[in-house]
């Protein structure tokens, strides 16, 4: 599980850009700093997308306060065990990090 710091994505915040073209079509990406980070089939997607950053920032920052003296774990026997929503949250960080596929 990396910050997001350490995976090279653009510091920038992430938006929602709509060009709307001459025969009617929508082009719908994802922007930071002008430069197209994803184009996307619709605005839900885009916004999901485009909120991606700060939900793995947030997520990440969750997890070290949580689990940094195992109260969100429980103890079998004296041992820490991962509570299951802990896991799944470190889990899914790990492949948005790309440390683990999602297969």
């Amino acid at each position: 599980m990396k910050p997001i710091e350490e995976l090279g994505i653009s510091p920038a915040p992430w938006t929602v850009a709509i060009d709307r073209q001459p025969n009617g079509n929508e082009i719908i990406s994802v922007v930071s700093s002008d430069v197209e980070v994803a184009r996307c089939y619709s605005v839900k997607e885009a916004t999901m997308l485009a909120a991606a950053k700060k939900m793995y920032e947030a997520l990440y920052g969750i997890l070290e306060i949580v689990c940094v003296d195992c109260k969100s774990s429980y103890k079998v026997k004296g041992v820490c065990v991962g509570c299951s929503r802990v896991v799944a949250a470190r889990k899914a960080l790990a492949e948005a990090s790309g440390e683990v596929s999602n297969g």
